[in-house]
């Protein structure tokens, strides 16, 4: 029975540690099975400065995610597919708040209340969002996007690396699913 409750906690903790939230969609009636190059361009939704650090580290590694999977980068808008790339920061504040609860119950005959009273403190998070965004380079049209949400920057800069990569390798993998799919 203890390895069970500790195996539980074990879960619930792994599972609250994954603040890396992934969504994407995608066009169901595009062919991905046939690409093969890319190429970046800003299509003027919160473009990622390629010049910050941020953007820096984000394109290598977008570069890195495609090429591993055979994808060639070529000049600007002469691949396959374009490949446009976002990102901002949202502070989030939660306001202090209080709660309060009354409680009667009755076992055996005997009476039992209890009054219970909380208060919140209030928080401010920070709140990233990297977006990959695919377009058809005939067409202009977009066929693919995934988008990536959490916790992306630290006052370190390795960790701020390591979990750019970490991000930018799962919304990538999202990609890769479609192109599976086509296959």
């Amino acid at each position: 029975m203890r390895a069970i409750w500790v195996l539980s906690i074990f879960i619930f903790i792994t599972l609250s540690c994954s603040d890396l939230t992934v969504k994407k969609d995608y066009s169901s009636e595009y062919d991905f099975y046939g690409l093969e190059t890319y190429s970046f361009k800003d299509d003027g939704v919160a473009p990622l400065d390629p010049n910050s650090l941020i953007g820096q580290r984000v394109i290598e590694f977008v570069d890195k995610e495609l090429q591993k999977k055979g994808y060639r980068k070529v000049e600007v808008e002469r691949g396959d597919f374009i490949v446009s790339i976002g990102y901002w920061d949202k502070e989030i504040v939660t306001p202090p708040s209080s709660t309060v609860g009354i409680g009667y119950g009755r076992t055996s005959g005997l009476g039992f209340g209890g009054l219970s009273v909380g208060h919140t403190v209030g928080s401010t998070q920070e709140l990233e969002t990297l977006q990959v965004r695919m377009f058809d380079s005939k067409t202009s049209k977009e066929i693919w996007k995934g988008r990536v949400t959490g916790g992306l920057e630290y006052d370190n800069p390795e960790k701020t690396t390591a979990k750019l990569e970490k991000a930018v390798a799962k919304v990538i993998g999202e990609f890769f699913e479609n192109v599976k799919l086509s296959e």
